[in-house]
């Protein structure tokens, strides 16, 4: 008996110490997990962030070009603005494809693709909505500078039927209030225009037509992703402002 209670005693004590039971090391665990989802979403949003103010700096740029030519054609800037653009729009990414470990989103769903899809529906909208409209009774200039064949007619037009439009549509996608979202929606929808705008402004710094020839008559690949590249960190940051 007393060897035994020699043997259980500082080595047997301590080796529970050393080893968790079953149901508080999976309470460790999930700790952990929430922790790290905490910090990674804490870089996400910084990130957005990020991508946001720079499309609205980017808006200065747009009003003074050309005068500001010679600056935008330095390689440091396109450096900049290319690594910040991309970084939010992947940051934008990489929290829909989490959705279903982010729940502090105002969601009615957990599938991001129906998420992606919405957001890019915003963006095609728009560009369809003002191309037409433009085309069919648009007359004044809008940012002739960089863009010559869009019309503030066009742009009105897109920016009031895109948002209450989709409106309808997400009734029952988002436990928001319908003012939210139709917040969310117009905001977006002006950033896709920004995207599409910064897109039209590289092109006549490098003074080119189109970004490749990939796909005829739309200008290139990228042409059909500046919109979206603008709208998605856009959207993400207003989703997890007007959730909290």
């Amino acid at each position: 008996r007393k060897r035994s209670s020699k043997g259980a005693g500082p080595g047997a004590g301590g080796s529970r110490y050393l080893f968790l039971p079953p149901r508080a090391s999976q309470q460790v665990q999930v700790q952990v997990q929430v922790q790290v989802q905490v910090q990674v979403q804490a870089q996400v949003h910084v990130q957005l962030q990020v991508q946001v103010q720079e499309r609205l700096v980017s808006c200065i740029f747009i009003l003074s070009f050309p005068l500001n030519k010679t600056l935008l054609k330095n390689s440091f800037s396109w450096l900049l603005v290319g690594f910040s653009v991309h970084l939010g729009f992947f940051s934008a990414i990489f929290q829909i494809i989490n959705i279903d470990s982010l729940p502090n989103l105002s969601l009615s769903f957990e599938n991001g693709r129906l998420l992606i899809l919405y957001i890019i529906f915003i963006s095609i909208l728009m560009d369809s909505i003002a191309f037409f409209a433009g085309k069919s009774f648009g007359k004044r200039p809008f940012i002739p500078n960089v863009s010559p064949n869009k019309t503030m007619e066009g742009f009105m037009s897109a920016i009031l039927i895109t948002p209450l439009f989709l409106l309808i549509l997400s009734n029952q996608l988002f436990d928001l209030s319908l003012i939210s979202v139709f917040l969310i929606l117009i905001v977006v929808s002006f950033y896709s225009v920004i995207g599409d705008a910064v897109a039209s402004l590289m092109k006549r710094v490098v003074e080119v037509k189109d970004y490749s020839n990939l796909i005829p008559g739309h200008g290139g690949l990228f042409d059909r992703l500046d919109s979206h590249i603008a709208a998605f960190p856009c959207f993400i940051l207003l989703l997890n402002i007007l959730s909290k």
